[in-house]
């Protein structure tokens, strides 16, 4: 199924909504991945997001929106797309966990230092 929306959250969801059966959703990389994966993940059973420039048959031939369109759409059915996204809060939770393990840990060395110190003028 071909079609062409507006890129405005209610559009796209109302969209979506209206297919029906297993959804399986591609699109390239770029400015707004991280919004359109976020807004559409919850209603598609697959979601791909992809980097055209790592796969050859995107970069031959003619190319418009279109024929990319296509392309991506075949590379998907034939599961020949590597992801490259996968989500805005997956690397939000992640630093946020990161820097906890950090702070945690200068906590710690210090504890200990001033611990010793206490042991040594004691």
């Amino acid at each position: 199924m071909e079609c062409m929306i507006e890129t405005r959250a209610s559009m796209i969801l109302q969209f979506i909504d209206g297919l029906r059966g297993d959804l399986r959703v591609t699109f390239e990389e770029g400015t707004s991945a991280a919004w359109l994966y976020d807004l559409v993940k919850s209603h598609v059973t697959k979601l791909v997001v992809c980097d055209p420039r790592k796969n050859t048959s995107m970069r031959e031939g003619n190319q418009n929106d279109k024929i990319d369109a296509r392309r991506l759409t075949e590379l998907l059915r034939l599961n020949h797309l590597n992801p490259v996204y996968h989500g805005e809060h997956g690397l939000r939770s992640l630093k946020k966990n990161w820097c906890a393990v950090i702070s945690r840990s200068s906590g710690l060395r210090s504890e200990k230092n001033s611990s010793r110190r206490r042991c040594v003028f004691s």
